[in-house]
């Protein structure tokens, strides 16, 4: 096994008086911080940090580092939008090289539904700003007292943490990370920490700016008695527990065939359901397909002819069904799996399977014992410019207007982005033997198909390829996805025994 990250990181031994060292093996002896209270491991770790920060990193003549906490969405988006990393996670085997001209575009509904979240804390949206000053010392400064100059300040990097509690026995030993805790009698959970969105912006690069970020998240998780973290990326970083791949299926061939390539066999096949007389034949009616899918009426009443239904963000009871279904399946013999999340109160229920306007649904069939949740994102077609230059509009983003607290991409037909759902946590029922489709997949489909969602994408964890990509007509995606941890030593574990999605 690699050495575990964090301890290759200069970090401060906890709870400890003695020196740092930027070579510290010491970390598990540090995960009692019982002894010591709380405002000293603040003020012991901001100190070490400082000085290794300083003697560690890459510096530049005449400027200061500055962390900040950013609440405000609208930086974080524009900022994500102009310098996050193009993608490999989309069907494109015609020419694999240029999936690098997609790359995802962020939403303010995405972050608003991550920042209103019960366990969501203001110390795990960081942003790192630079200050070009006359000041010919270099500092790492962090949010407390010190007066900045925000005229100056410009923003370099940012990084997200989000709370989790995992179910993880994947090393067969009982033993669950850190701090275990028991849940409902008999299942372990931990709180980690999953970092995402990682930025750096561009005229910034291959300067150290990344592990400056994560150093000071980690630095945050610590002081809240988080200790480990999960994150995935597009490439093995030498430590990765498992890869895994994305497969689409495409709901709207005829505008996506303008956009990426499709085989010309999966476009004439007749196993594609969804063609262009699918609505006449679709299981909604008329007066639904005709009217605001986001209206009173239609929330509060069946979407469907069938039983299926959004979730009532208003009924407690819908929370915990849904979350017995996800143990259900995590739990049964078919599928058992070793490492899911786990949710522990209707509060964290209430944040993951919500429905969030242009962003998060979930759908449920109590008739059936079904149902599924997904989420919304857009893919920046990059090419497009290039080739279909009347089609381009650079304000097709509406991400720079401050006051809009409805910042969504202006989507439509003549649109280069690709509006894509991906699934994330389901219970579609026992189906490894059925050969028909099925009725909560087929609604899920007819729903984001009347939405404008353009292709449906499914990773081959926890089962998926044969509940749902054997099922139907999905294509193989192009890239990988390779999920790491932070500071524990993980075996490696097939993708079948994983049920854990970030955003």
């Amino acid at each position: 096994m690699k050495k575990r990250y964090w301890e290759t990181q200069p970090v401060s031994n906890i709870g400890n008086n003695n020196n740092t060292n930027t070579n510290n093996n010491n970390t598990n002896n540090n995960n009692n911080t019982n002894n010591t209270n709380n405002t000293n491991i603040i003020q012991h770790v901001n100190n070490d940090i400082i000085h290794q920060l300083n003697n560690t990193y890459n510096t530049y003549n005449n400027t200061n580092y500055i962390f900040k906490y950013i609440s405000d969405i609208n930086i974080i988006i524009t900022f994500l939008n102009n310098n996050y990393y193009n993608t490999h996670n989309i069907h494109n085997t015609h020419n694999t090289n240029s999936s690098d001209n997609y790359k995802f575009i962020f939403t303010y509904d995405m972050f608003n539904m991550l920042f209103n979240s019960k366990r969501h804390k203001e110390c795990y949206s960081i942003g790192l700003y630079i200050n070009n000053s006359n000041n010919t010392n270099t500092n790492i400064l962090y949010n407390d007292n010190t007066v900045y100059n925000d005229n100056k300040l410009e923003l370099i990097g940012y990084v997200f943490g989000k709370v989790h509690s995992i179910y993880n026995n994947s090393n067969n030993n009982g033993n669950v990370l850190y701090n275990d805790t028991v849940y409902n009698d008999n299942i372990l959970y931990s709180d980690i920490l999953s970092v995402n969105f990682l930025c750096v912006s561009k005229h910034m690069r291959h300067n150290n700016i990344a592990p400056m970020l994560i150093n000071e998240i980690k630095r945050n998780a610590y002081i809240n008695g988080i200790y480990t973290a999960i994150f995935t990326g597009e490439r093995n970083l030498g430590f990765a527990f498992t890869e895994v791949e994305y497969y689409h299926y495409i709901l709207n061939i005829n505008r996506l065939r303008k956009l990426i390539y499709i085989p010309y066999d999966y476009i004439n096949s007749t196993n594609t359901i969804y063609n262009d007389d699918i609505l006449n034949s679709s299981i909604y009616n008329s007066n639904i397909l005709n009217s605001s899918l986001y209206n009173d009426d239609i929330l509060n009443n069946s979407l469907y002819n069938s039983n299926t239904r959004l979730i009532n963000n208003d009924d407690d009871n819908d929370f915990i069904y849904i979350n017995q279904l996800l143990l259900k399946y995590n739990q049964c013999n078919v599928c058992n799996i070793q490492l899911y999340e786990v949710f522990n109160d209707i509060d964290a229920l209430r944040d993951n399977f919500k429905i969030i306007d242009n962003f998060n649904y979930t759908l449920i069939n109590k008739q059936e014992g079904t149902f599924i949740t997904f989420y919304i994102m857009y893919i920046d077609n990059k090419l497009y410019d290039t080739n279909n230059s009347d089609l381009y509009d650079n304000n097709n983003i509406n991400s720079n207007n401050s006051n809009n607290s409805n910042n969504t991409i202006l989507y439509d037909n003549n649109s280069k982005y690709i509006k894509k759902a991906i699934l994330q946590y389901h219970n579609i029922g026992n189906n490894t033997n059925n050969t028909n489709n099925i009725q909560i997949l087929d609604d899920a489909f007819t729903f984001c198909k009347s939405m404008g969602v353009d292709m449906f994408d499914v990773l081959n964890i926890a089962g998926n390829d044969i509940h749902i990509i054997d099922k139907y007509p999905f294509l193989h995606g192009t890239g990988k996805l390779y999920y790491h941890f932070y500071n524990y030593n993980m075996l490696p574990i097939g993708r079948s025994k994983i049920n854990f999605i970030l955003y």
